[in-house]
């Protein structure tokens, strides 16, 4: 399924916009050419091209979005397969796998009229992706997936008061970012 959807984004899209399409949707590096990787690399954009569960959660609003409030069992039923395909899709990676045993989660709550608590929904998707695969705890991808979106959670708050209101989106784009930054990097540091 990959190989295919592959191609047919660079049928659509000369090059080097296709390589970079596939790399944006569903982080595949391994066609844009060198120069332009080493360019984003030396400009800090590498993120750009890395899959991420941000990518699933931009699909997975757009299709509810899209949706509305009718046909809520055909959404949600929907938008499950998409988060399978898309899992599947980019590979099925730790930290997209617990993108999406988060998003299911987080699904299931709305369906069925439940607050779900970000931290109770991590704590769930530590213990479901680890039962899917204990090897996980070991998946530097998989560690520093939680830590981000931990860091989002509990810093994002406190980082957006030292940052001036007057930067309005920017800052709160930026609040996210550090927080994560700032969660993730003892374990990049180590």
């Amino acid at each position: 399924a990959k190989s295919e959807f592959s191609k047919g984004v660079r049928r659509a899209l000369p090059e080097p916009v296709g390589s970079f399409m596939l790399g944006i949707l569903i982080g595949a590096r391994s066609t844009l050419p060198k120069e332009l990787q080493d360019t984003m690399a030396l400009i800090g954009l590498s993120h750009l091209i890395a899959v991420s569960g941000y990518n699933l959660t931009i699909i997975t609003l757009a299709i509810q979005g899209l949706a509305g409030r009718k046909w809520q069992w055909a959404n949600l039923v929907g938008t499950l397969w998409l988060i399978v395909g898309f899992v599947v899709l980019t590979g099925a990676s730790a930290s997209i796998v617990r993108a999406g045993i988060m998003s299911t989660l987080f699904l299931l709550a709305s369906y069925y009229g439940r607050k779900l608590e970000v931290l109770t929904c991590l704590a769930l998707g530590i213990i479901t992706t680890l039962m899917w695969s204990p090897a996980y705890i070991t998946d530097l991808s998989w560690q520093l997936s939680f830590l981000a979106l931990g860091g989002i959670v509990l810093l994002t708050p406190v980082v957006r008061t030292l940052i001036p209101q007057r930067f309005g989106v920017v800052g709160e784009i930026a609040s996210v970012s550090i927080a994560a930054q700032i969660a993730t990097m003892p374990l990049i540091a180590y």
